[in-house]
């Protein structure tokens, strides 16, 4: 993976924290969502009230019930077909947290690391005794609730925190992914292709944004007012001596690339 692709892709819990914010402040201010994300009729369409004209929770707080409740609302509100990507893994934060650091350390050499940590301190963007990969890894560390495994099919939830809104908004953002994936393929994208970092970087940011405006749209029609408020209250993850640069740089695919898919009117799918 490039290193602005993978360093972007590391970013997705800092920057959720700051769209769960923008959830709320959709959700209280006047309009719908797709008025306010740029959503198709047929997006909007989708996403059902209930009688009383709020947004309808969750019913079952069984975990597997549960995500399997969001996937078919997700589904129903990008109208794409279901992926075949098994159960969701339930695994303590312990093993999530050493599967991200295999993976990281795997797509991201030492000897790549050195080079860019020489690059990096000569132009000032980092000290000299910071480390680009300990920055990073700070920033993945303790924080991530779920992902999915565009390579294994595989869709993972921490198992302490698989009931709450902060869990149920990141599922309805992660199986997203999925159903881009079964649909579109996201290896066609070429996200890390070598020498093609801001492409890749761009590129990642339709598939971040477009996640991030299906996301909205699920929260708004289906958490309650109080998931609402708990999801926005969620702790930002610690930031404390990391440089401003690199917290922008994971932030792009969220912030800007939501931006590019409401200018879009729609995102990568649905009818």
């Amino acid at each position: 993976m490039s290193r602005l692709s993978r360093a972007a892709a590391a970013g997705a819990v800092v920057v959720l924290s700051v769209v769960m914010v923008i959830v709320v402040v959709l959700y209280l201010g006047a309009g719908t969502v797709a008025q306010r994300s740029g959503a198709t009729p047929s997006v909007e369409a989708s996403v059902q009230p209930s009688a009383t004209g709020e947004p309808t929770a969750l019913v079952s707080q069984e975990p597997q019930a549960v995500f399997a409740q969001i996937e078919q609302q997700v589904r129903a509100l990008r109208g794409l077909s279901a992926p075949d990507i098994g159960p969701v893994e339930l695994i303590g934060r312990a093993r999530l947290e050493a599967e991200l650091k295999a993976t990281f350390e795997a797509d991201y050499p030492i000897e790549q690391q050195r080079a860019e940590n020489i690059t990096l301190r000569a132009l000032g963007l980092l000290k000299p005794d910071q480390d680009v990969a300990a920055l990073r890894l700070q920033l993945l560390s303790g924080q991530v609730i779920g992902f999915y495994d565009d390579k294994k099919k595989r869709m993972v939830v921490v198992s302490d925190a698989a009931a709450d809104g902060q869990a149920k908004i990141t599922y309805a953002h992660e199986y997203t992914h999925a159903l881009q994936d079964n649909a579109f393929g996201l290896k066609s994208l070429e996200l890390d292709a070598v020498g093609e970092d801001y492409r890749g970087l761009a590129r990642l940011a339709l598939v971040e944004g477009d996640a991030t405006a299906s996301m909205l749209q699920w929260a708004v029609a289906n958490l309650s007012p109080d998931e609402l408020t708990g999801v926005a209250a969620t702790p930002v993850p610690d930031m404390s001596g990391i440089p401003a640069w690199m917290v922008q740089q994971l932030e792009f695919p969220y912030t800007a690339g939501l931006e590019f898919v409401s200018a879009l009117g729609g995102g990568l799918g649905g009818d």
